[in-house]
């Protein structure tokens, strides 16, 4: 007796919706490791942080009230960005809709370069440059401050004397945002370049390998792209090219802003993106 042309149908689509389910639950299970590695890896940065916060309030004598006033509310924010990180990670296992909103790159910047400068060693200068009218971005502002401090992180860690961080963020081309963290340190070589972006990869002591990799992760999310300028002696550059915020469709096909401010933003010397 055959069966109806209906319940084939239905047993194929359930068929179908298993070995979807059965494929994502085996990405996840591929991806839970590094993804656990990443968030231990933040929450280190973040605890970093606010040992530096405890370490100014025991020099309160210093502060005036309306300073720590200001210190306590950034070990505040602190606090509440380890439990965005939490909670993205209990959204990993049971996954909702994403949690993206409108980023102002320039506010995010000012909010946080404080913060980041506490991080630095006291013989590095920390300079945070934004233009003017940046477009919007649209990402989770927790992550997009976690790939910033990893930025200023790697490049404090590269210099060993006096030195100077610039963080810089201004237009690219095709409605693009670059966002770039150069640092005077001691740069990398080419074999060092060739893996940076590997998960684990680290030339520290006491590194996890994984700064840059979320900082490359968090680029391609956005559908953008991350490029390293960088000579063994003479410092580093990363640069990050990301998408605007688009308010209106765009007829373009999705990746060719990204051909265009690749192509317009960088001489034809300069290091492939990865």
């Amino acid at each position: 007796m055959s069966m109806p042309r209906s319940a084939i149908s239905d047993h194929k689509a359930v068929a179908s919706t298993q070995q979807l389910r059965s494929e994502q639950a085996a990405l996840r299970s591929h991806a839970l490791p590094i993804m656990i590695g990443g968030m231990t890896h933040e929450l280190r940065n973040r605890v970093q942080l606010l040992t530096s916060t405890i370490d100014i309030l025991k020099s309160a004598t210093r502060l005036e009230p309306d300073e720590i006033a200001s210190v306590i509310d950034d070990a505040a924010e602190g606090v509440s960005q380890i439990g965005r990180m939490v909670r993205a990670f209990l959204q990993f296992a049971a996954p909702e809709a994403r949690t993206d909103e409108t980023v102002d790159l320039c506010t995010l910047l000012e909010s946080c370069q404080r913060r980041l400068q506490w991080l630095v060693k006291d013989n590095v200068t920390l300079a945070v440059h934004a233009a003017p009218d940046l477009p919007n971005l649209r990402c989770n502002p927790c992550r997009l401050e976690n790939v910033i401090v990893d930025l200023v992180l790697n490049a404090d860690s590269a210099i060993a004397e006096r030195g100077l961080i610039v963080i810089a963020a201004k237009r690219a081309a095709a409605d693009g945002i670059m966002l770039e963290v150069a640092d005077s340190g001691t740069g990398m070589t080419r074999e060092v370049q060739a893996q940076a972006c590997e998960a684990y990869f680290t030339t520290k002591l006491d590194g996890t390998g994984l700064g840059l990799v979320n900082v490359h992760r968090f680029a391609r999310d956005l559908g953008g792209a991350l490029t390293i300028d960088s000579h063994h002696g003479e410092g580093t550059t990363i640069r990050l090219i990301l998408p605007a915020e688009r308010i209106e469709p765009d007829v373009r096909r999705n990746d060719e802003w990204l051909d265009q401010a690749l192509a317009d933003s960088f001489p034809a010397s300069d290091p492939l993106p990865y």
